[in-house]
């Protein structure tokens, strides 16, 4: 490196904090006088001595376990703290189920670090969506893969990161029946948008498929109400219908004529979540509604409204629920950010682009 080079690393280094004239000038002095006496010395030896020197005299970074940055310049301390995210709410879910590109981690909540790794494809099998199932201790995900069709799917692993296998071939965003013995999930049908309901039996692997419900053509979202009772929402019905999955003769919708517009994003007990406000052809700012619906009989409400929403997935009360959110920033494949989300606010949480609590 050469000394005017070093000069202008200096002058970089000194930036870090506020510039105080008297030190800038005699560290500036400083470098001058290395530059005189070094300006002969063109070998390797002589021009790595200069560095090694002038940066031990001038200045000494350090970083403390409390992550402070500490810079020492002649010998006085100047300490920075780092900004920390803000602490999270107390009640809230201890660990959340996050994927990021071909991975899925449990994450501690509190710390927001992860836990383990629960699965890992390779980097073309992105997991798509992630649905936990928290009383039987299992995480239900998709994985899509355009090179090895014998990936795509839907996969379940138990929390402890055992058992993992193939479920379904194919499925968009899957819920889980609350006695857990049903899996339910829509899939596309002939390229010609997402119009059937499967209804796939976790003890025996049967599958019932419901072929366009009150002739749905893009179906956006599945969610059960009851052991037997499955509501789903449609793009273009713009609105919230119900199927008896266990009526005579066969799986059928049962809609009084009373529909709720909105997208069906996950269960509840007792109820469902709904998205109202935003889709994927919005402009960014927009604000998506989270509406918690239940069963006649007990109170809905509205728990939050976030901007640049991608998706929603609720802790199994409805009291929280952790929102992907389009950062529109950053490189590489993340550009959203899993954020913790309730009645009295939201705090980010990891990067990612599915989740579940």
């Amino acid at each position: 490196m050469r000394i005017d080079e070093l000069q202008e690393h200096l002058e970089a280094l000194l930036q870090i904090r506020p510039a105080v004239p008297e030190e800038h000038d005699a560290v500036m002095r400083r470098a001058n006088q290395y530059r005189r006496r070094r300006i002969a010395r063109r070998s390797l030896g002589g021009a790595f001595g200069v560095v090694l020197l002038t940066l031990a005299t001038v200045a000494t970074f350090s970083q403390r376990h409390d992550d402070t940055v500490v810079i020492r310049v002649h010998g006085q301390t100047q300490s920075t703290p780092q900004t920390s995210p803000p602490p999270l709410p107390s009640g809230l879910p201890s660990t959340a189920y996050v994927s990021d590109g071909s991975r899925l981690f449990a994450i501690d909540v509190a710390s927001r670090n992860v836990r383990a790794t629960l699965a890992h494809f390779s980097a073309d099998a992105p997991i798509e969506w992630v649905t936990l199932d928290g009383p039987r201790h299992r995480v239900f995900f998709g994985v899509t893969s355009g090179c090895d069709p014998g990936v795509n799917g839907i996969w379940v692993v138990d929390t402890s990161g055992g058992g993992l296998r193939k479920v379904a071939a194919v499925g968009y965003r899957a819920a889980v029946s609350p006695d857990g013995t049903k899996l339910a999930f829509p899939i596309g049908i002939d390229g010609c948008g997402v119009q059937a309901i499967v209804i796939h039996d976790l003890r025996t692997g049967k599958e019932q498929r419901i072929d366009r419900p009150s002739r749905a053509r893009f179906i956006t979202g599945v969610g059960w109400v009851t052991d037997r009772y499955l509501v789903f929402s449609d793009l273009e019905l713009l609105g919230v219908h119900t199927i008896d999955t266990d009526a005579t003769g066969g799986p059928r919708v049962i809609d009084d004529g009373a529909v709720t517009p909105g997208k069906v994003v996950d269960s509840v007990i007792g109820g469902y979540a709904l998205q109202n406000g935003c889709t994927q052809n919005v402009p960014v700012g927009c604000k998506s509604r989270l509406s918690i619906l239940f069963a006649p009989g007990r109170r809905s409400f509205e728990l939050a409204a976030v901007p640049d929403v991608q998706s929603w997935s609720v802790d199994a009360t409805g009291k929280s629920a952790l929102a992907i959110v389009d950062t529109g920033a950053g490189s590489g494949h993340i550009t959203t950010m899993v954020r913790v989300v309730t009645a009295d606010g939201s705090w980010d949480l990891i990067p990612g682009h599915a989740a579940d609590w």
